[in-house]
């Protein structure tokens, strides 16, 4: 893992635009992890900052979208979804996540992907906001891990790991910190 790669900003997102994540990442983002504030306001926030700073085929990850506990991310995604000019579309809902791409093509190359990296898991695909999604259920942290590789590829997991003990030994993205 390229630790020079990784930057951490301890800021209110809401406060953040494109232009300073752009800045920071010297280049359009290949996956955005949505997973800040749980209240409407900050969740839509984050997902309009993901829009502008995802490059084109880019994946965006909204952590919780399904948790009881948080239902503003929901609805931020509803409201999201319900914007006529927004760029993200969804294509996977699986392990309380859901996953946007930057278009309806690249939407439907990562849905057919993740079938058949999921086949073992229950799943079906579905019209979501008139978007056809696919939902899978259980998704055990392996068959996780596998469809993660498929879209950012063996080093990019790798980095998505690494990056998650990193952040985990810093004490950052506890559930506490929620």
């Amino acid at each position: 893992c390229d630790l020079d790669r990784i930057d951490l900003v301890a800021a209110d997102s809401t406060g953040l635009s494109a232009e300073d994540v752009l800045q920071r990442t010297k280049q359009a983002v290949r996956i955005f992890s949505v997973d800040g504030g749980h209240d409407a306001e900050t969740a839509l926030s984050d997902m309009l900052l993901s829009e502008r700073t995802t490059c084109p085929g880019g994946v965006v990850l909204l952590d919780d979208a399904f948790n009881e506990q948080w239902v503003g991310v929901i609805e931020a995604a509803a409201r999201y979804l319900l914007q006529s000019d927004h760029r993200l579309v969804p294509f996977l809902l699986a392990g309380n996540k859901m996953f946007f791409t930057t278009g309806p093509a690249e939407a439907d190359n990562y849905r057919s992907r993740m079938q058949r990296a999921l086949a073992k898991a229950s799943q079906k695909v579905e019209k979501f906001f008139g978007y056809p999604v696919l939902i899978a259920w259980p998704t055990p942290l392996s068959t996780r891990a596998h469809a993660i590789s498929l879209i950012l590829g063996d080093s990019g997991l790798q980095t998505l790991r690494r990056s998650r003990r990193l952040l985990k030994r810093l004490g950052v993205g506890s559930r506490s910190d929620a």
